[in-house]
């Protein structure tokens, strides 16, 4: 039975209805009653309510014995507990038809003495009704009290067990992914009867579950569950809210590690560990630089970032076990911080940079990627230096190797010495008198012999190779070649000159040098 609520056995026992009879609907008296109502109009179809205590003087059903059966129909339809009628005030009586149907339907009629006013009637049932229903009321505030202490003490487990035991029954609290957080003893998921949203506006942050479904009637109940998942979602808020506060934390320290930071390691490590900042022996940054190459895409470019962004820290989140991950967004790309327990570290790299990218085009195929994999680092104060290098690999691989978007600094340490000196008197030198030579023979007879010259540089000097590549016969490749030292007077072959020839290229592909287009 409902606390809140009056059963027709304990309405005959108030005081003001001791001289009342039970005319009929014995096997009623358990019935709840949570209003009371006078009715005096034949026609009640529509007016009744669940749980009901209908009075009436009978004067409407006086020439119609049988208006009382219909109203039965309609109170057995509503739901209605019980119905009270003064048979002698109009000298009306109760019809055997209308006995049979409360019997029938389980609602009891009840002959109420002439003398008593409805007002009197109406006042002791509200009376007693109200007061059980602040009752309630007082013992879900405390229950709400006691909530609201358990979560500023941060007792979300104590919460689950609080809950449990008033509604007397097994309980749990799920993330929104549907993972057990907090259960009481014994709970088994599989035997859930009702489970409760816990939100933060629309969104969706757990869920609380419970083994045994508590009746609609059950207010107590119903306001327990209530005040619960509003209790659980303002933990589930506060833990968000402290868990971005950390998370902002983190990205700011590495924000500061990346910009060559002044503290001693052992500093480091110990805000590192505060912070739970991830770090290990195996640690090395990736550099992720989208490229908007569209113009409408550049138009969508804020949304398009914050896009990017996600995917990166959902990708990264899907690492293998035993690898963590920070990303934070740098100017015109993302500096991500992979920390490894896996010795072969290079292949780690490389595989998780791959998986990165991959995930990446699936989800935006109109934007291209270029990733740079800094080198290993085990401190954190030498994080700077592998952020500078994956930039760097992000930078001479996107002119050195334009067909890959995943590029070692390994892979261009010659590039980034380049880009270092930059514009160097010698590189100008060594241009003027072995390759503008043969730029300009180029140029006045339509040859390729540049072309030819970098295909073999880049080749390693196979000249089979070079052939296939060119699409040429072998022996064209060589007249070629024997034309180019004709043309430089020089032994291209000679370690040396092979030397000198290969920087030329390389710096020509980082824009160092006047070359034509055309010829890589």
């Amino acid at each position: 039975m409902d606390q809140a609520s009056l059963t027709v056995e304990e309405l005959l026992q108030l005081p003001v209805l001791q001289n009342a009879q039970l005319v009929s609907g014995a096997n009623g008296l358990q019935n709840e009653i949570r209003y009371i109502d006078v009715m005096e109009i034949p026609d009640l179809a529509g007016w009744l309510r669940p749980h009901e205590f209908v009075l009436t003087t009978g004067y409407a059903f006086q020439n119609n014995p049988y208006a009382l059966g219909k109203l039965l129909d309609e109170m057995h339809k509503a739901g209605g507990a019980a119905v009270g009628v003064k048979q002698r005030r109009f000298g009306y009586q109760v019809s055997a038809e209308a006995r049979h149907k409360s019997d029938s339907y389980a609602i009891p009629i009840i002959d109420i003495p002439p003398e008593l006013t409805t007002i009197d009637i109406t006042h002791s049932v509200m009376e007693k009704i109200l007061n059980r229903q602040f009752v309630v009321l007082n013992k879900a505030r405390a229950v709400n009290s006691e909530l609201m202490k358990l979560l500023l003490r941060r007792r979300s487990a104590e919460i689950v067990t609080m809950i449990g035991n008033l509604l007397h029954c097994c309980v749990a609290v799920l993330n929104a992914g549907g993972s057990v957080l907090n259960a009481t003893p014994g709970f088994d998921l599989s035997q859930v009867a009702q489970t409760r949203e816990i939100r933060a506006a629309n969104t969706i942050l757990g869920y609380l579950v419970i083994t045994e479904q508590p009746t609609q009637d059950d207010l107590f109940a119903q306001m327990c569950l209530d005040q619960a998942t509003t209790a659980l979602a303002l933990e589930f808020t506060i833990q968000d809210a402290a868990k971005n506060r950390k998370e902002h934390a983190r990205e700011e320290f590495l924000v500061e590690l990346l910009s060559a930071p002044t503290r001693a390691e052992e500093a480091l490590l110990v805000r590192a560990q505060r912070l739970d900042f991830p770090y290990g022996l195996y640690q090395f940054m990736l550099v992720v630089q989208p490229i908007f190459s569209a113009p409408a895409l550049e138009e969508l470019r804020e949304d398009l970032w914050e896009q990017i962004h996600m995917l990166i820290v959902e990708g990264m989140s899907r690492g293998e076990n035993g690898r963590k991950h920070l990303t934070v967004p740098l100017g015109e790309s993302f500096a991500v911080l992979c920390v490894s327990s896996d010795a072969e570290i290079r292949e780690a790299a490389t595989q998780t940079a791959e998986q990165l990218y991959t995930r990446l085009q699936q989800r935006l195929a109109n934007v291209e990627f270029s990733i740079g994999i800094g080198s290993i680092v085990n401190q954190l104060s030498a994080l700077h230096e592998s952020y500078s290098q994956a930039r760097h690999a992000v930078e001479a691989g996107r002119k050195v190797f334009p067909a890959r978007h995943i590029v070692h600094y390994e892979d261009v340490y010659i590039e980034d010495m380049l880009l270092s000196i930059g514009r160097h008197p010698a590189l100008k030198m060594m241009y003027d008198s072995l390759l503008l030579p043969l730029c300009q023979y180029d140029q006045r007879n339509g040859t390729e012999l540049l072309k030819t010259l970098e295909a073999l540089l880049r080749h390693g000097g196979n000249t089979r190779e070079v052939a296939e590549e060119l699409y040429i016969h072998r022996n064209s490749v060589s007249y070629r070649l024997e034309r180019i030292q004709d043309i430089l007077q020089v032994n291209i072959f000679a370690p040396e000159i092979h030397i000198r020839l290969d920087l030329l290229m390389r710096a020509w592909k980082l824009q160092l040098l006047p070359l034509p287009e055309g010829t890589r």
